[in-house]
């Protein structure tokens, strides 16, 4: 009789990393960070000349605005559960148990971005908003995200899009 494996490991923290992008015809992304309470890794507003990492000009004009933030980000539980709690309480149960699975911490960040949800859905029909999710792709690990949760980002307007390295 053949022997079962043990089910594959879900991807943990260390296996990935999520970003919220939005690409807008012409918003102003100040106006995305003021809405969403939240400072961009990266923004740039249309007509702004092309720039480097570094600042160097590289020629040309942005086409379009963008705006991009990386998860975890603290704030966000600061929003949530207050910046004060006391080590141990369930707001640091939360956070740690978010960063451990890729669903639940999809689930966390969902529940942070419920609030804002016709923002999300105005931005997504006038352009484009999209978890994006990096990862590695290891053989012997399994991706799976509930119902539940793709509901709640279609409900958001959120598209979900996957970068394996």
């Amino acid at each position: 009789m053949p022997t079962r494996s043990a089910p594959a490991a879900a991807p943990r923290a260390s296996d990935f990393q999520v970003s919220l992008r939005i690409r807008h015809p012409d918003i102003d992304p100040k106006q995305i960070t003021r809405q969403l309470g939240l400072e961009p890794d990266h923004a740039w507003a249309k007509g702004d000349a092309r720039r480097s990492e570094t600042g160097q000009t590289l020629g040309g004009i942005r086409r379009d605005s963008y705006w991009s933030i990386t998860f975890p980000d603290p704030r966000l539980y600061e929003q949530t559960f207050g910046e004060d709690a006391e080590p141990g309480t369930v707001h640091q149960s939360l956070a740690g148990a978010a960063t451990a699975d890729l669903g639940m911490f999809l689930t966390l960040q969902l529940l942070q971005l419920k609030r804002q949800r016709e923002l999300l859905v105005k931005l997504s029909s006038e352009g484009d908003v999209a978890f994006v999710i990096s990862m590695t792709a290891e053989s012997g690990s399994t991706l799976r995200l509930e119902s539940a949760l793709m509901r709640q980002l279609t409900d958001l307007g959120l598209r979900l899009e996957f970068e394996f390295e």
